[in-house]
Protein backbone atom coordinates (compact mmCIF):
# COMPACT_ATOMS: atom_id res chain seq x y z
CA UNK A 1 0.00 0.00 0.00
CA UNK A 2 1.48 3.35 -1.01
CA UNK A 3 1.75 6.35 1.26
CA UNK A 4 -0.85 8.29 -0.70
CA UNK A 5 -3.40 5.50 -0.46
CA UNK A 6 -2.79 5.30 3.30
CA UNK A 7 -3.44 9.01 3.63
CA UNK A 8 -6.64 8.67 1.59
CA UNK A 9 -7.79 5.74 3.72
CA UNK A 10 -7.03 7.61 6.94
CA UNK A 11 -8.83 10.75 5.76
CA UNK A 12 -11.75 8.62 4.62
CA UNK A 13 -12.00 7.05 8.04
CA UNK A 14 -11.56 10.23 10.06
CA UNK A 15 -13.14 12.63 7.56
CA UNK A 16 -16.49 12.69 9.37
CA UNK A 17 -14.70 13.77 12.55
CA UNK A 18 -12.70 16.47 10.73
CA UNK A 19 -15.53 17.85 8.58
CA UNK A 20 -17.32 19.86 11.30
CA UNK A 21 -14.06 21.69 12.02
CA UNK A 22 -13.27 22.80 8.46
CA UNK A 23 -13.32 26.51 9.30
CA UNK A 24 -10.88 26.16 12.20
CA UNK A 25 -8.65 23.84 10.19
CA UNK A 26 -8.62 26.31 7.29
CA UNK A 27 -7.68 29.12 9.67
CA UNK A 28 -4.90 26.96 11.13
CA UNK A 29 -3.56 26.21 7.64
CA UNK A 30 -3.73 29.93 6.73
CA UNK A 31 -1.84 30.78 9.92
CA UNK A 32 0.72 28.13 8.97
CA UNK A 33 1.20 29.68 5.52
CA UNK A 34 1.43 33.15 7.09
CA UNK A 35 4.02 31.87 9.54
CA UNK A 36 6.03 30.40 6.68
CA UNK A 37 5.98 33.67 4.75
CA UNK A 38 7.08 35.62 7.82
CA UNK A 39 9.76 33.04 8.57
CA UNK A 40 11.10 33.39 5.05
CA UNK A 41 11.15 37.20 5.38
CA UNK A 42 13.42 37.04 8.45
CA UNK A 43 16.78 37.12 6.59
CA UNK A 44 15.95 40.22 4.54
CA UNK A 45 16.52 42.85 7.26
CA UNK A 46 19.80 41.19 8.20
CA UNK A 47 20.90 41.27 4.57
CA UNK A 48 19.91 44.94 4.37
CA UNK A 49 22.04 45.73 7.43
CA UNK A 50 25.04 43.85 6.07
CA UNK A 51 24.76 45.26 2.55
CA UNK A 52 23.57 48.78 3.31
CA UNK A 53 25.12 49.63 6.68
CA UNK A 54 28.28 47.54 6.94
CA UNK A 55 29.29 47.30 3.26
CA UNK A 56 27.63 50.49 1.98
CA UNK A 57 26.18 48.69 -1.05
CA UNK A 58 22.62 49.92 -1.38
CA UNK A 59 22.06 48.70 -4.92
CA UNK A 60 21.62 44.97 -4.25
CA UNK A 61 19.36 42.49 -2.47
CA UNK A 62 16.49 43.73 -0.35
CA UNK A 63 17.70 47.34 -0.63
CA UNK A 64 17.45 47.31 -4.41
CA UNK A 65 13.76 46.46 -4.08
CA UNK A 66 13.19 49.53 -1.93
CA UNK A 67 14.44 51.77 -4.74
CA UNK A 68 13.96 55.45 -3.94
CA UNK A 69 12.17 54.59 -0.67
CA UNK A 70 15.51 53.73 0.97
CA UNK A 71 16.41 55.70 4.09
CA UNK A 72 19.02 58.37 3.40
CA UNK A 73 21.41 57.62 6.24
CA UNK A 74 22.88 54.36 7.47
CA UNK A 75 21.49 55.09 10.93
CA UNK A 76 17.93 55.39 9.59
CA UNK A 77 18.41 52.18 7.62
CA UNK A 78 19.58 50.41 10.76
CA UNK A 79 16.54 51.66 12.70
CA UNK A 80 14.24 50.53 9.90
CA UNK A 81 15.83 47.08 9.88
CA UNK A 82 15.56 46.81 13.68
CA UNK A 83 11.88 47.69 13.45
CA UNK A 84 11.43 45.11 10.69
CA UNK A 85 13.07 42.42 12.83
CA UNK A 86 10.72 43.23 15.73
CA UNK A 87 7.64 43.20 13.49
CA UNK A 88 8.72 39.89 11.95
CA UNK A 89 9.28 38.36 15.41
CA UNK A 90 5.90 39.57 16.67
CA UNK A 91 4.07 38.35 13.57
CA UNK A 92 5.85 35.00 13.73
CA UNK A 93 4.89 34.52 17.38
CA UNK A 94 1.29 35.59 16.86
CA UNK A 95 0.75 33.39 13.82
CA UNK A 96 2.40 30.35 15.41
CA UNK A 97 0.46 30.78 18.65
CA UNK A 98 -2.85 31.17 16.81
CA UNK A 99 -2.12 28.10 14.69
CA UNK A 100 -1.27 26.03 17.77
CA UNK A 101 -4.39 27.17 19.63
CA UNK A 102 -6.63 26.34 16.67
CA UNK A 103 -4.96 22.95 16.17
CA UNK A 104 -5.27 22.10 19.87
CA UNK A 105 -8.91 23.16 19.93
CA UNK A 106 -9.78 21.02 16.91
CA UNK A 107 -7.74 18.16 18.34
CA UNK A 108 -9.61 18.19 21.64
CA UNK A 109 -12.99 18.36 19.91
CA UNK A 110 -12.04 15.43 17.66
CA UNK A 111 -10.89 13.41 20.67
CA UNK A 112 -14.21 14.04 22.37
CA UNK A 113 -16.18 12.93 19.31
CA UNK A 114 -13.93 9.88 18.81
CA UNK A 115 -14.34 8.79 22.41
CA UNK A 116 -18.12 9.06 22.14
CA UNK A 117 -18.08 7.03 18.90
CA UNK A 118 -15.81 4.34 20.38
CA UNK A 119 -17.91 4.17 23.55
CA UNK A 120 -21.12 3.83 21.53
CA UNK A 121 -19.48 1.07 19.48
CA UNK A 122 -18.38 -0.72 22.66
CA UNK A 123 -21.93 -0.59 24.00
CA UNK A 124 -23.25 -2.30 20.87
CA UNK A 125 -20.80 -5.21 21.14
CA UNK A 126 -21.96 -8.52 22.58
CA UNK A 127 -21.53 -9.62 26.16
CA UNK A 128 -19.31 -12.45 24.89
CA UNK A 129 -16.88 -9.85 23.45
CA UNK A 130 -16.76 -8.03 26.76
CA UNK A 131 -16.21 -11.34 28.56
CA UNK A 132 -13.21 -12.17 26.34
CA UNK A 133 -11.66 -8.72 26.34
CA UNK A 134 -10.09 -7.25 29.41
CA UNK A 135 -11.46 -3.97 30.71
CA UNK A 136 -7.92 -2.53 30.89
CA UNK A 137 -7.43 -3.09 27.17
CA UNK A 138 -10.71 -1.33 26.43
CA UNK A 139 -9.76 1.60 28.67
CA UNK A 140 -6.40 1.98 26.93
CA UNK A 141 -8.13 2.05 23.55
CA UNK A 142 -10.71 4.54 24.77
CA UNK A 143 -8.22 6.93 26.35
CA UNK A 144 -4.68 6.47 25.08
CA UNK A 145 -5.18 5.41 21.48
CA UNK A 146 -7.74 8.12 20.79
CA UNK A 147 -5.33 10.77 22.12
CA UNK A 148 -2.59 9.49 19.81
CA UNK A 149 -4.94 9.81 16.85
CA UNK A 150 -5.51 13.46 17.81
CA UNK A 151 -1.78 14.16 17.66
CA UNK A 152 -1.45 12.51 14.27
CA UNK A 153 -4.49 14.14 12.68
CA UNK A 154 -4.00 17.81 13.48
CA UNK A 155 -0.83 19.16 15.14
CA UNK A 156 1.60 16.71 13.57
CA UNK A 157 0.13 17.16 10.10
CA UNK A 158 0.33 20.96 10.36
CA UNK A 159 3.85 20.81 11.75
CA UNK A 160 4.97 18.47 8.95
CA UNK A 161 3.45 20.80 6.35
CA UNK A 162 5.07 23.84 7.95
CA UNK A 163 8.55 22.35 8.23
CA UNK A 164 8.55 21.00 4.69
CA UNK A 165 7.45 24.30 3.18
CA UNK A 166 9.98 26.26 5.26
CA UNK A 167 12.81 24.09 3.91
CA UNK A 168 11.64 24.53 0.30
CA UNK A 169 11.06 28.24 0.79
CA UNK A 170 14.46 28.72 2.42
CA UNK A 171 16.16 27.23 -0.61
CA UNK A 172 14.26 29.62 -2.88
CA UNK A 173 15.01 32.65 -0.68
CA UNK A 174 18.69 31.79 -0.48
CA UNK A 175 18.82 31.47 -4.25
CA UNK A 176 17.14 34.88 -4.53
CA UNK A 177 19.55 36.47 -2.06
CA UNK A 178 22.60 35.18 -3.84
CA UNK A 179 23.01 32.88 -6.81
CA UNK A 180 26.28 31.49 -5.44
CA UNK A 181 24.75 30.79 -2.03
CA UNK A 182 21.73 29.12 -3.64
CA UNK A 183 23.96 26.99 -5.86
CA UNK A 184 26.07 25.91 -2.89
CA UNK A 185 22.99 25.02 -0.90
CA UNK A 186 21.37 22.96 -3.65
CA UNK A 187 24.62 21.11 -4.40
CA UNK A 188 24.47 19.32 -1.05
Amino acid sequence: MTGLSRVKRTLGRFGPFLRPHRAKLLMAVLCTFGYILVELAAPWPVQAVIDGVLLGQRDRGALAWLGSAQPESAQNLLLLCCAAVMVIAAARGLLRHTQEILAASVGHEIVSALRVAVFERLQRLSLAFHGRTGSGDLLVRLTGDVSMVREILVPSALDFLSRGLVVCGTIVVMAMMGVVMGALLTSF
